[in-house]
């Protein structure tokens, strides 16, 4: 109950209302301009939330770039055109074995929020707002120096069961695009 309390707060402090954030970036910027953008910023910005994630007892583990082709779907799709609304082409998670340690991890992360020294500009709580499938983990969105990237966190034994069921949401994302054969064995298969 108080770790859901934390995520709360957490949720009502940063929430996820339209629009959502966006890197700082003029409109109309390009796909090129958002990966310069993460070219010079996207480093420092992962590593002191790695910093974080470690000095709460997590693993951190870095996520895969976004690929042009997924950046210029999401910008169509979601975003009306607008690339710089893409914040999770640099992505983190950070797994905790307890809630204790997680819950370590959000008061890091306000405090370095409260100093300025990172800027949350938006959380997912789905730990008090789980998917439909019983999903859950907390999804927050980290600007440094104008750049914004996702730092996820959760727990491992949700981590361990999210794996396996990766390749079934990108079979149904693909599937439902009518991407085609090619597309589908690529989802399988992995980025």
């Amino acid at each position: 109950d108080d770790f859901l309390a934390e995520t709360r707060r957490l949720e009502e402090d940063f929430p996820d209302t339209p629009p959502p954030p966006r890197c700082d970036l003029p409109e109309g910027a390009s796909i090129d301009a958002l990966a310069a953008l993460a070219y010079f910023h996207g480093e420092d910005l992962l590593e002191s939330l790695r910093r974080f994630v470690q000095d709460a007892g997590g693993e951190y583990k870095r996520g895969p770039r976004k690929s042009k082709s997924r950046i210029r779907q999401k910008t169509e799709k979601d975003y009306g055109g607008d690339v710089a609304r893409v914040v999770d082409l640099e992505r983190a998670t950070g797994i905790f074995d307890s809630v204790d340690d997680l819950s370590l991890a959000i008061s890091l992360l306000r405090a370095a929020s409260r100093r300025g020294d990172i800027t949350i500009r938006r959380c997912k709580d789905r730990f008090g707002h789980p998917f439909p499938n019983g999903y859950r983990d907390l999804q927050l969105n980290v600007e440094l120096d104008g750049f914004v990237g996702e730092l996820q966190l959760n727990l491992r034994r949700i981590s361990e069961v999210k794996d396996k069921a990766h390749t079934v949401y990108e079979v149904e994302r693909v599937l439902k695009a009518g991407e085609g054969r090619g597309a589908l064995q690529s989802a399988v298969d992995g980025p």
